[in-house]
């Protein structure tokens, strides 16, 4: 559940039942997809969260991938342990004692909670641990006032950390007693107590909300003004990354999410990570200082920034470009000639005896070849963009997404030994690209600059740019889904009941012609599903791991990428005048995403320019 799902989808349907009912849905939801086989992959695949490594942090002698954690309130029956800890989180916490009434304040942005709930008994709590025992991240276990050093003993081999509450006299036996940190809760007066692990600034159960930022702060300060050397877990009132920066300029070395991560969407720890990565790479650029509050122990891992990507970015971005030359001289052909020389040979026929012939079917053929044009070069253009803009730059989710989509593109060479035809232009095209895709494979395997992002508060402007991301993820999807059933069409059947009806003809009296023609039409037809394949992998992709705020080069892409498809895809129906309603229709729907997500995305994407 993506803030792009979350936003424009879910939550308004979720804030319409009670908050109970919704938070066991929901959880049970994302616990049940993670574990079914795949559903971690999945939910990786669609939110892109997990911490980039220059994130991870040391404290308390333990090591955490990220510097934000979710508070366990949200999660009280640890129904979706083992799916939160791929969000992006670096910690989680768990305990037995979270159970409560609960409800939402929905004008306000605050979570209510009310009269506590009976706890999960030891041997339920102990059997819910197991369950996430690859969780993947550590747990700091609430060792509320009913759980005492014994307790704490059992609980030992789950924890990374005790988050306590007691007494003075109960945290020294609670320290005795157990190898691992304890972190004392603080909800209203800063103890005095020696030798403390750290301290928890935790805000007080009830309402917890917006206002809790400015209360945060205040404790947070208080707290290092007296005992600057003690590390110090921040929560209450995180509902943007730029609450989340305060707090780490403010000498917090982890903070915590309550509310924030239902009100602000479960993207929210992706992209205060991203906002943490964001001021470190322009400090790396720069040589600037980023403020921080950690000491030696707990310093931030260091950020390498990769300017070059050697000759692999080169080598990519001409492959991008080569294949949109090829998608030129593709439409050149779809729109004068339509029939090579070599296929002539193949079939034994001129252009001139099919158009004789059947002139629709001359006129279906073009279409094919148009649409295949169309899709090529907005295909080579999303390449070319992704390699200058951001391989240049040594991003490797973008290594990862070109790699994906463009070796796939060149699996589409082997629907020709399916169909029956082979393309010698085609093999020439694939065999003048493979070098340039080889060369920057190679070439990129050790590109290793993280991303960041500008995004630091939740504006209109991104709230809206959630609806245009969705409006191109779905369109990816799309996409992607007509390429895998015009493949099977192009290997299978060929045509669709309109591709006839628009022709006049029956396969068996094209057949009957010529024996060779369907095999070629099978070629093109199946090549355009592959082609299909690889743009809508490149659209899903970029849109779910490369939007984010002041990507203009982003925008830009869309706007010309998705007019070269789109122009070609329903300018050529009009032009042979296969105008079926419901053949054109998906691509009425595509157009209609288009437009939206262009509308949306603008003001996000184009308003603040990245950082150079």
């Amino acid at each position: 559940m993506p803030d792009w799902s979350y936003h424009p989808l879910f939550k308004p349907l979720l804030f319409r039942m009670p908050a109970a009912k919704a938070r066991s849905l929901t959880l049970r939801a994302i616990g049940t997809l993670n574990s079914l086989p795949g559903g971690y992959l999945l939910i990786e695949l669609m939110g892109h969260m997990k911490p980039e490594p220059e994130l991870r942090r040391t404290v308390w002698g333990r090591e955490f991938s990220a510097p934000v954690g979710l508070s366990g309130r949200i999660d009280p029956e640890l129904a979706a342990t083992g799916a939160l800890g791929k969000f992006g989180f670096g910690f989680l916490e768990v305990g037995p004692g979270f159970r409560s009434e609960v409800s939402l304040d929905t004008a306000g942005e605050a979570v209510v909670y009310g009269a506590p709930l009976p706890e999960l008994d030891e041997a339920d709590f102990v059997q819910r641990l197991e369950r996430h025992r690859s969780v993947g991240v550590p747990l700091a276990v609430r060792a509320g006032r009913g759980q005492d050093a014994a307790w704490m003993q059992r609980m030992e081999k789950y924890a990374a950390l005790f988050l306590f509450e007691g007494t003075e006299e109960e945290y020294r036996a609670a320290k005795a007693s157990v190898r691992v940190p304890v972190v004392v809760v603080v909800q209203g007066d800063l103890p005095a107590w020696p030798e403390l692990d750290g301290v928890y600034l935790e805000e007080p159960c009830g309402r917890v909300g917006r206002e809790g930022t400015t209360r945060a702060l205040e404790l947070l300060r208080a707290w290092k003004a007296a005992r600057p050397d003690v590390p110090v877990l921040a929560g209450g009132g995180v509902y943007e990354p730029q609450d989340a920066l305060d707090l780490y300029a403010a000498g917090a070395d982890l903070v915590m999410l309550d509310s924030g991560f239902v009100f602000s969407g479960p993207g929210l720890p992706k992209r205060i990570n991203e906002a943490v990565l964001d001021e470190r790479l322009q400090a790396a650029r720069t040589g600037a200082r980023v403020e921080s509050a950690e000491g030696a122990e707990g310093a931030e891992g260091d950020v390498s920034v990769v300017t070059k990507g050697g000759t692999g970015w080169l080598s990519w971005f001409l492959m991008g470009c080569g294949v949109f030359f090829a998608g030129m001289i593709a439409m050149l052909v779809g729109l004068t000639d339509v029939i090579l020389a070599h296929d002539e040979q193949f079939l034994g026929l001129t252009r001139e005896e099919i158009a004789g012939w059947s002139e629709e079917l001359f006129h279906f053929m073009s279409h094919d070849r148009i649409t295949l044009a169309g899709i090529m070069l907005s295909a080579g253009f999303l390449f070319a963009q992704l390699a200058w803009h951001k391989i240049r730059r040594g991003e490797r989710w973008a290594v990862v997404l070109f790699a994906a989509a463009a070796g796939y593109g060149f699996l589409n060479f082997l629907y020709s030994y399916v169909v029956g035809y082979i393309d010698s232009l085609h093999v020439i095209y694939n065999l003048l690209i493979l070098p340039f895709f080889l060369w920057g494979l190679v070439r990129t395997r050790e590109l290793s600059t993280p991303h960041g992002s500008l995004n630091r508060r939740n504006t209109k402007a991104w709230k809206k740019g959630l609806v245009g991301q969705l409006m191109f993820v779905v369109l990816g999807a799309a996409l992607l889904t007509a390429g895998v059933v015009i493949s099977a069409i192009g290997m299978t059947g060929v045509f669709v009941p309109e591709d006839l009806a628009y022709m006049g003809l029956t396969p068996e009296q094209i057949h009957e012609y010529n024996h060779r023609l369907i095999p070629l039409i099978a070629h093109d037809r199946a090549g355009f599903g592959g082609s299909l394949i690889t743009e809508g992998l490149l659209l899903l992709l970029i849109s779910l791991w490369g939007y984010r705020q002041g990507e203009s080069w982003l925008w830009w892409s869309y706007l010309i990428g998705g007019f070269f498809g789109l122009a070609a895809g329903i300018g050529v129906h009009v032009k042979i005048l296969y105008t079926d309603f419901w053949h054109l229709l998906p691509a009425y729907i595509a157009l209609a995403l288009y437009l939206v997500g262009l509308i949306c995305s603008h003001e996000y994407l184009r308003k603040t320019k990245p950082p150079v």
